[in-house]
This record gives structure tokens, C-alpha cells and sequence, in this order.
């Protein structure tokens, strides 16, 4: 599909100036989720490669194994709101296409080090560097094109992006699980081959809509990269569901991202296989309640929905996990954390979508994407010195107390949890 494939019934909005025209959703949606399929193949072989490399490959300490993720995380902090005022002043499927192409080329070029016998922690940490940049460009410029494509389908869109997004990743497990046969190296070619596809789809994507006006009264101009946090202050619906995002990104990332790969190879005594299998068993869980979300008529009760499943997701798993349990256990716990994470995504993104307006989407995701991965450092060194002093199982009970917390205080002060999905979602 093209851009020119699109029906001709004309618009009143614009796109980039020029009369828009009616866009075939189920085509364009069709082409969104195959784009987010080439950006999270490579991303969940990245999600059991980069782990496995720096805690089994160059066996590292706890310590370091929690530096190493945080040092992933870190440029997104400070490149995310300026990629969202980037990504809603230019067209987004040009960012996307550049996007894909940068975000190949890390791995390549990791790749002929360790073919050269040239790796090491501190070149690790320099593909870290760089493809966190590119994450943090291409997750807001994505969730913006999402409402250009689905129109007034949000919830529905949402969802199967969601399930897209987390059903693909287990391609992307599966080969790098092989890494321990077959060495990184040909892995990492095989995930720069697949970004790269991305560059050739993203054409094929509709033009978002550009609104020239000022929005809301605002006097700054669009491209301020505050007009975002703005748009979230005044929006008590949207600022909810970001302070619960921050506190899971603090509490939870550093235990999936750190806690888990240490305790695969420390406390189960496995590797990259192993590692791979127990993502598999959260995209399972998430896979099959994006299929149940699907065949649903939506949830009507978005908010309630968003806060349980943070309840029973990830703070039922890592109490459980806690307790030394075996390792298909382990794959059931983390198989229902992920059914929790494809309601808690979907919902979240959902309610995000359908309060903020068209001409700042990007820069709300931007803030999103903060709250979301912003905690994402501070929890992994967190979680690794917490290990290192603690054990991973005596570390593994802290966050579950933390979010109980924190959900608590949101029910109390806050409206999400009596937040209903609009007439029309």
C-alpha cells in the first residue's frame, strides 16, 4: 500500500499543508503493524542479547550487569522530548525510514568487534549509547503515527499494535537464543538486516495531519519541547496514568531487566536459552490477553483495568518468584506478569491517545516514553547493588511493596480509578 492508495473523499483537516484525503484504515493499519514488526524483531533480540552478553558472555558482576542496562536507558532521557517536538513539526514517516536505517547500523558494526576479537564492556556500552538514542526518537514518532492510522478505532488499534509489538519479539527471542551456539556475532547481523526493512516500509505510511494553529491558546511555538508536560499537567486523566508509569518504570524495569537475567544464571545456572525461554513465557501471557482484548467488545472501565493489572502483572510475579520457586514456575509467573503488561499497555496508551490532541501527540508520547523508561536506569543500578548486598531473591520482594504503595495513594487522591472509555473509542 501507498500513500496514494488512499480513497479520495476529501477532508476538512490537512496533511503538510495540503488537502487531505480520507484514509483507508484497514490498509494503513495493516502497514503500521508490519513497520512495528520490523522495529521489534530486532528489539527483542536485543531485550536476550544484550543481558546474556554482559552476565554470561563477559560474566560480570551484579554491579556492573545493572550499570550496563541503565547505560541503555540514559540517553532516552535526555534525547525523548526533543525527538517528540521533532516528530510533530516533520513528516514521521521520514523520521521513521532515517530512524530504521541508524538503528541498523549499531549492531553491525558490534558485530565486526567481537569477529575482530575487539569487544569489551566499554564497547558494549557505546552500542548501548547509540541504540538507546534511537529508541528514544522512534517510540513517540511511532505512537503518533498510531492515531493518524486508526482514526476512530483508538482502543482497537492500540491493542493489536500491542500484541504486534510483544508477538513479534518472540521471533527475535528465538534467534537470539541461539547465541550460545552460534556465537553473537552472526546474530547481531541477522537483527541489523531486519531494521533495516523498516527503511522501505515507512514510505508506505499515511501522512500524519499537521495543524498550523496554535493549540489550546498556547503562545509558545509548536516545536517547544514543554508543551507536552503542559498538555499532561492539565490533563488529570493523562497525569494519572504517568505517575503510575513512573513508578513501575523505577520499580519493575530494573527487576526484568537486571533481577531476572542474574537470577538465570546464578540462582538456575542457565544462559541465553534460558533467558530467552522465560521472555517467551511474557509474551505468551501478553499474547493471549491482547487475543481475548480482541475478541472483546473493549474495555469500558479503563482505568480500573490499568491499575489491577498492575496489581496482579509484575507485583503477584516477583512475590512469588521471591519465594525460590522452580524454573517453569518461573515461566508461569512471568507468562502472567505479561498478561497483565498487554492490559496495563494497552489501556495506558489508550487513555493517552484519546485525551490528547493531534497537534502534540508526539510530545505527550515523548513524556510517556520519560515516565515510562525514565525510572528504567535508576531501577536497574538499583536493582543490581540490591542484589549484590541482598541476594536476587531478598531483592525480588522490595518492588511489589513499593508499587502496593503507590497504587494505593492514586486510588485515594486520584479519579483513575473510576476513569470510563468515551461513547466513541
Amino acid at each position: 500500500m501507498s500513500t496514494g492508495n488512499l480513497s479520495q473523499e476529501d477532508s476538512a483537516e490537512s496533511v503538510n499543508g495540503l488537502p487531505a484525503v480520507e484514509i483507508d484504515t484497514r490498509a494503513a493499519t495493516r502497514v503500521f503493524l508490519v513497520m512495528v514488526s520490523a522495529w521489534f524483531i530486532p528489539h527483542g533480540l536485543q531485550i536476550v542479547l544484550y543481558p546474556w552478553l554482559l552476565a554470561v558472555y563477559l560474566e560480570l558482576p551484579a554491579q556492573q550487569v545493572g550499570l550496563g542496562q541503565m547505560l541503555l536507558q540514559i540517553p532516552g532521557l535526555f534525547l525523548v522530548l526533543w525527538a517528540g517536538s521533532l516528530a510533530d513539526r516533520i513528516d514521521t514517516r521520514g523520521l521513521l525510514r532515517r530512524l530504521h536505517t541508524l538503528a541498523a547500523l549499531p549492531p553491525l558494526l558490534l558485530a565486526g568487534l567481537i569477529w575482530s576479537g575487539h569487544f569489551s564492556f566499554s564497547v558494549l556500552v557505546v552500542y548501548g549509547f547509540a541504540m538507546g538514542a534511537c529508541v528514544a526518537f522512534a517510540n513517540p514518532s511511532r505512537d503518533a503515527m498510531l492515531a493518524t492510522v486508526a482514526k476512530n478505532n483508538i482502543q482497537r488499534v492500540v491493542i493489536a499494535t500491542t500484541g504486534v509489538q510483544f508477538g513479534v519479539q518472540i521471533i527475535g527471542y528465538a534467534i537470539a537464543m541461539l547465541a550460545g551456539v552460534i556465537g553473537p556475532a552472526p546474530i547481531l547481523v541477522i537483527q541489523s538486516l531486519i531494521m533495516v526493512t523498516g527503511r522501505f516500509i515507512a514510505p508506505r505510511l499515511p501522512a500524519r495531519q499537521i495543524v498550523n494553529d496554535q493549540s489550546a491558546g498556547e503562545g509558545k511555538p509548536r516545536g517547544s519541547v514543554w508543551q507536552g508536560f503542559k498538555i499532561v499537567r492539565d490533563t488529570p486523566q493523562i497525569r494519572s496514568v504517568m505517575l503510575v508509569s513512573l513508578a513501575g518504570s523505577v520499580l519493575y524495569l530494573g527487576a526484568f531487566f537486571v533481577l531476572i537475567p542474574l537470577l538465570i544464571r546464578d540462582y538456575y545456572g542457565g544462559g541465553s536459552q534460558e533467558i530467552g525461554l522465560v521472555n517467551i513465557g511474557f509474551m505468551v501471557g501478553t499474547l493471549l490477553m491482547v487475543w481475548i482484548l480482541l475478541r472483546s467488545r473493549g474495555i469500558r472501565r479503563q482505568g480500573r483495568a490499568y491499575l489491577l493489572a498492575n496489581i496482579w502483572g509484575a507485583t503477584l510475579a516477583l512475590s512469588v518468584i521471591s519465594t525460590g520457586i522452580s524454573f517453569p514456575m518461573l515461566m508461569m509467573m512471568l507468562a502472567i506478569w505479561g498478561a497483565a503488561a498487554g492490559i496495563g499497555m494497552s489501556m495506558s496508551r489508550t487513555i493517552i491517545q484519546q485525551y490528547t490532541p493531534e497537534s502534540h501527540r508526539a510530545r505527550v508520547f515523548a513524556v510517556y516514553q520519560l515516565c515510562f523508561m525514565g525510572g528504567g536506569p535508576l531501577g536497574s543500578l538499583m536493582m543490581g547493588y540490591l542484589i549484590q548486598h541482598l541476594g536476587p531473591l531478598q531483592a525480588a520482594r522490595l518492588p511489589p511493596i513499593g508499587m502496593v504503595i503507590v497504587l494505593t495513594l492514586v486510588v485515594l487522591f486520584t479519579d483513575l480509578w473510576k476513569l470510563e472509555a468515551p461513547k466513541k473509542v
